[in-house]
């Protein structure tokens, strides 16, 4: 059980260390990374402190390492700007660039879905592929999922697999049935290699989005001191976490990376 927040500290790091394997430079260095971000988080400097030595005794690195790896993170949090009118067209084009960031990133996952979900419609080998890989949740886009939601039923029911079909499924669905006829319209190429490259790109979309959304929960969870939801919520993040990597490895071992 979990008393204090010295203790959920050290429920945090022990959680960090979930399967890795410290004795390896690798797991060694992912463990850091995950440790300090952890100890950044910490306020009070002599607590600070305190972590700092136990994570450098245990894994034999200078303090001084970890110092500048937390101060990298914290210093952004204090830094001030004098020039206020500086400081303010700084954050509106910080501001601009992110929502424009924001809005191309989506228009490419949702042409990555499209592309895939046409696809699954039209090629049978390709259905049956997504279908061991993916689960309908995968698709970010609602609509997307509707759609992937309506050709997983089909095939699970053993009925032939049509776009007419699929937008029989959707007639209660005005949107999604809207946003079939843009997925017919995706591009037409069509091979296997494709196939692969878009089932992994959905997958990564995926767990970004929902490594981002349990992070935001986890915050949330800690400043109002809901302290066993933020430990049920981290436990759910590293699981994420690790799945992201197992899928960055396949993809750096395949020259995906």
């Amino acid at each position: 059980m979990i008393k204090s927040a010295q203790d959920y500290i050290d429920y945090r790091l022990s959680t960090a260390k979930k399967g890795l394997d410290l004795r390896s430079q690798e797991g060694k260095l992912k463990f850091v990374k995950r440790a300090v971000s952890i100890l950044a988080e910490i306020e009070d400097g002599v607590e600070r402190e305190l972590y700092v030595q136990k994570v450098s005794n245990e894994l034999n690195i200078p303090k001084n390492a970890l110092y500048e790896d937390i101060n990298k993170i914290r210093t952004p949090r204090s830094s001030v700007m004098p020039n206020i009118g500086l400081k303010y067209k700084n954050s509106q084009l910080r501001d601009n660039n992110k929502e424009l960031t924001k809005i191309s990133a989506e228009s490419v996952f949702r042409q990555v879905e499209r592309k895939l979900l046409r696809m699954m419609i039209e090629d049978d080998g390709v259905r049956e592929k997504v279908m061991e890989r993916l689960a309908v949740d995968n698709f970010v886009d609602l609509k997307h999922r509707k759609i992937a939601a309506a050709v997983f039923e089909m095939a699970e029911n053993n009925e032939r697999v049509t776009a007419q079909g699929v937008s029989v499924k959707l007639k209660d669905d005005p949107d999604a049935a809207a946003e079939l006829a843009s997925v017919l319209l995706a591009s037409e190429e069509q091979d296997g290699e494709m196939a692969d490259e878009l089932i992994n790109k959905v997958k990564e979309n995926y767990l970004k989005l929902a490594i981002k959304k349990v992070r935001s929960e986890i915050q949330k969870a800690e400043k109002v001191g809901e302290v066993k939801k933020a430990v049920d919520l981290l436990s759910t993040y590293y699981n994420l976490k690790h799945e992201m990597e197992q899928l960055k490895s396949h993809l750096t071992r395949k020259g995906g990376i």
